[in-house]
């Protein structure tokens, strides 16, 4: 559930396409369940600039999930800029990345 990016970059690689592809299958099937993708960066650069690219990454991956058929309102998007790190990580690559996690929607009624 993670997607990973080069240095300063958003392109989704075609390497994640299989995934990505099953992902948004999983969404059609399945109108209950939101795929919440957040964005992050490692913590080089300007902290504007990681907020815009961690949110850009966000959207190219929600983007890809939309063309392959995942209804767009089951697809919620945050950039999380370096504020998340992921535990463990050995290099700055690994923070540069998208990671995708399911929820049950929650139904309200009166």
């Amino acid at each position: 559930k993670i997607i990973s990016f080069a240095f300063d970059q958003s392109t989704v690689m075609s390497d994640y396409g299989d995934m990505l592809w099953e992902h948004a299958q999983y969404l059609r099937q399945n109108n209950s369940m939101v795929l919440h993708v957040s964005g992050h960066t490692d913590a080089s650069g300007a902290r504007l600039y990681n907020e815009m690219l961690s949110k850009k990454r966000a959207e190219e991956v929600a983007q890809v999930l939309i063309d392959f058929g995942a209804p767009k309102e089951q697809i919620k998007i945050v950039g999380y800029a370096s504020d998340q790190p992921l535990l463990g990580a050995k290099t700055h690559r690994e923070h540069r990345r998208v990671e995708l996690d399911y929820q049950q929607q929650q139904i309200v009624s009166n």
